[in-house]
């Protein structure tokens, strides 16, 4: 690949009395775009310059498989086995953090009430911060509310019975028929 970036032709490198190099553009060097076909052009060169950069991607892509392939196949048994008890182990460690976490969560699930399904953390300082913060927001309800009494604290004298008169005439005079 190169690595060298093309040199604007609009552009000049000098160098001054101090060493430094500075640019100087020449207005005579730059022609302006003026049509679609010039602008088109341009930009098919400059897509095609960097398709150039990366048209060996693929290649390296299937030489860096066949490596791995060829690395993986020249492994002893010793190490093939060394390499799955590793990844057993680290199963293994997984899942008896999961099994402490889970054992934390019904701790302080049966010390603060909180169900163990909502609590939220892996270590047993962050369950129990989480379990205070769930408490200051589920209100507990310390009011037991009685049953309804339909008639309580009123005058039984005052209430008519359904199947009375009393409601019909009440009825026939509102009505305005007497």
């Amino acid at each position: 690949m190169d690595t060298t970036a093309p040199s604007s032709p609009s552009t000049t490198a000098e160098t001054s009395s101090t060493g430094e190099g500075t640019a100087k553009t020449t207005e005579s060097d730059f022609k302006p775009i003026t049509t679609q076909q010039d602008l088109n052009r341009i930009v098919s060169e400059r897509l095609s310059r960097e398709r150039a950069k990366y048209s060996d991607y693929e290649s390296l892509k299937e030489k860096a498989a066949k490596f791995d392939e060829a690395e993986e196949a020249s492994k002893t048994e010793l190490e093939k086995a060394q390499s799955r008890a590793e990844k057993a182990e680290a199963k293994l460690k997984s899942l008896a953090h999961e099994l402490q976490i889970t054992a934390w969560k019904e701790q302080v699930s049966k010390e603060t009430g909180i169900p163990a399904d909502v609590l939220r953390g892996v270590t047993l300082e962050e369950l129990n911060s989480h379990a205070d913060a769930l408490k200051t927001l589920i209100v507990p309800h310390t009011t037991k509310q009685g049953g309804y009494l339909p008639r309580e604290g009123s005058n039984e004298s005052e209430i008519t019975p359904l199947n009375s008169n009393a409601l019909l005439d009440a009825l026939k005079a509102a009505v305005g028929k007497a």
